[in-house]
């Protein structure tokens, strides 16, 4: 067990605990409890009669809307009492500030809705300041530094605003964030099982002097997921988080050397800049990072040898790897071992000046630059390594090895994102390597799942917002086990809609999950009928599941001959005047006729995707130049009934087309 781990636990044992250890000790005559509106029409009324007895007293107030700035200044539990129904089920207040009176006691602020400001002010003693299942419209700005307040904690609270806790400990656990969240800690910060929704700039900064713990997060579109710091004593631990959609970093961390940053089983997928972003001593492993926009992981080992094993990253927009020095003074290097890295726009492993370390038993595959290119790294001893098809070439800067190899690794299915290996490939015992690549033997085909679209009858033109699945695994899998973030209903991503629950009337007792969708997102990617299929897509588990549905659409586009949506991340004039699909074949070993436009000779890309984002056939074309195209398109394996996407990149600018496959 590590070193921080009992103080982990510490941080997040229940608060009324602690609070209740304190009542036990200070002066138990004296607590009583007043209720409002029965004992006192105010809750200011309340809450300043038993503050003059000095004790650890509660305020129990029945739900509704109360016209109060309330303050607090002593031990005062303020716990508001919820209704069973109605349009606020919380206690209301137009605003909340807390002032610790220095005597080391605990302030509790239970089930209380603060539509204005609040402000926890700083103290002189070690107090502590929790609130749970609260809400907060306005933010929270809560401690100063240098921090005499022992602890601020929050826990199943949903936070609108800014946020920014100062504190000896700082905990934010199991809530529901759409502002951004900063924490300076001068010993441990703890954010834990929250979920980040659109919050802009990053979802969280945190700093801690001694320890930072971020586990089990998720983050849903924004500017950026995590921006991370410690000093003097570090622990520095970020551990099963999920980033999706964000247009930034996923994962920024920055350590200093006294111990290392364990970044371990995190999924990083869709944002716009580098997935993972790490400077100090690192331990990397087993995280995952798709279609980001800038390189997939990015390192900076300060000194010492840093480690980066089993990772798989796939389709980034620079390098997939990364790995620089950043002393001068003592050797630098990484441990690279087992990773997988594929389909990036850049290398596959890219070492730039370190005086040490390894490249061991990792597979680059199809890369546009080299499988490991590296720049002053001549120390880095590079051995089993598998180079497939980079575009540029096995090695820059390296010489492969003797027991290099470069032969197809025969994943299981490298379209669907499937990358454990076939029975038969050999890379599962290579001579006198072992395992080559981050993951073994896999091939489980996907888990079909029922779904149902509601409405079963979709007008385009419809002014709705919103159309909602509801999923329902068949035993072994349950609905608790799927990844939200992950799923994708024609290729669109969606959001929770209804916690997770029964089935409607008549079904069996399975649980499900009901998740929303873009109506007008939905409705581009339909052509016009009776039963068209619409396709969902995500991960259940350790496994990938899909499911397929019919909608009748009344107005939508047609299946031939699609108009292009623009976009452009740069404002500078999308591609041309069309990409379309002319003819399409769906015969085995049929082909896809594409036609396009380009402006320039710069070097262009033309991508075949599933309704899920995979990419399923590749080309370059930016050589034909300016001017009206054709081309063919040629997937491995016969295209099954679905909608597909085609994707012509150039530079930073992108047009979109969609087709669909019927049989």
């Amino acid at each position: 067990m590590s070193r921080s781990s009992p103080r982990i636990a510490r941080l997040l044992r229940d608060a009324t605990l602690h609070a209740s250890l304190l009542l036990a000790i200070a002066t138990p005559a004296l607590a009583r409890t007043a209720r409002v509106p029965e004992d006192f029409s105010t809750i200011q009324a309340a809450v300043d009669h038993l503050e003059q007895f000095y004790a650890a007293d509660t305020v129990l107030v029945q739900a509704g809307n109360y016209s109060e700035r309330v303050s607090i200044r002593e031990a005062v539990c303020l716990k508001g009492i919820p209704s069973l129904g109605g349009a606020e089920t919380l206690v209301r207040i137009d605003g909340l500030t807390v002032q610790p009176p220095s005597d080391g006691s605990t302030i509790r602020v239970q089930g209380i809705h603060v539509a204005g400001p609040a402000l926890t002010r700083g103290s002189d003693g070690p107090d502590n300041v929790h609130f749970e299942a609260c809400r907060f419209d306005a933010g929270m700005e809560a401690g100063n530094w240098y921090p005499d307040i022992a602890s601020i904690v929050m826990r199943r609270c949903t936070l609108f605003g800014g946020v920014s806790l100062k504190a000896g400990e700082t905990v934010v656990d199991s809530c529901t964030v759409h502002g951004p969240l900063a924490m300076l800690a001068a010993y441990a910060a703890v954010v834990t099982n929250n979920r980040f929704d659109d919050v802009p700039g990053f979802a969280a900064t945190v700093f801690g002097v001694h320890l930072v713990h971020v586990a089990k997060n998720v983050v849903s579109g924004g500017g950026g997921g995590f921006d991370l710091r410690t000093d003097n004593e570090d622990d520095l631990r970020v551990l099963d988080n999920r980033i999706d959609g964000c247009t930034g970093t996923g994962i920024r961390t920055n350590s200093d050397w006294t111990y290392p940053a364990w970044i371990e089983r995190n999924h990083v997928s869709r944002c716009g800049g580098i997935g993972i972003d790490a400077r100090g001593p690192i331990r990397a492993r087993n995280n995952r990072v798709f279609d980001c926009g800038s390189h997939g992981i990015s390192l900076v080992q300060v000194e010492d040898i840093g480690l980066l094993e089993g990772n798989v990253v796939g389709r980034c927009g620079g390098d997939g790897i990364r790995l620089q020095r950043d002393s001068e003074q003592a050797p630098t290097g990484f441990q690279t071992r087992g990773n997988t890295v594929y389909s990036c726009a850049g290398s596959g492993i890219v070492a730039l000046g370190l005086t040490a370390g390894s490249v061991s038993n990792n597979i680059a595959f199809r890369n546009r630059g080299y499988g490991l290119h590296t720049t002053g790294s001549e120390a880095v001893s590079v051995s089993c390594n598998d180079w497939f098809e980079n575009q540029a070439g096995a090695t820059s800067g390296a010489t492969a090895a003797s027991s290099d190899l470069a032969v197809d690794p025969l994943f299981c299915d490298v379209a669907t994102d499937d990358l454990q290996l076939r029975s038969d490939s050999p890379l599962l015992n290579a001579a006198g390597c072992g395992l080559i690549g981050a993951l073994g033997q896999g091939c489980r085909p996907p888990v079909e799942i029922a779904f149902r679209f509601t409405p079963k009858t979709l007008n385009a033109a419809s002014n709705g917002h919103r159309v909602t699945a509801e999923l329902e695994p068949s035993p072994p899998f349950s609905a608790d086990a799927i990844d939200v973030a992950s799923i994708r209903l024609n290729g669109v991503p969606g959001e929770l809609a209804a916690p997770i629950g029964p089935g409607g009337r008549g079904r069996n007792s399975r649980r499900v999950l009901t998740v929303s969708f873009d109506r007008a997102d939905v409705a581009r990617t339909l052509s016009y009928g009776d039963a068209v299929p619409v396709v969902v897509t995500g991960t259940i588990g350790d496994r990938s599941f899909h499911g397929t549905d019919l909608v009748r659409v009344l107005r939508g586009t047609g299946p031939i001959a699609v108009d292009i949506t623009h976009e452009s991340s740069t404002g500078e004039t999308p591609l041309g005047h069309s990409v379309r699909v002319s003819s399409l074949h769906p015969t085995a070993g049929g082909k896809l006729s594409v036609e396009f436009v380009l402006p320039n000779r710069s070097p262009a890309r033309l991508d075949l995707l599933d309704v899920a984002g995979r990419v399923m056939t590749s080309r370059e074309v930016g050589d034909l130049g300016p001017g009206a195209h054709t081309v063919e398109l040629a997937p491995e394996r016969a295209l099954p009934q679905g909608i597909y996407f085609l994707r012509l990149t150039q530079a930073s600018r992108i047009a979109n087309a969609r087709t669909v496959v019927l049989r």
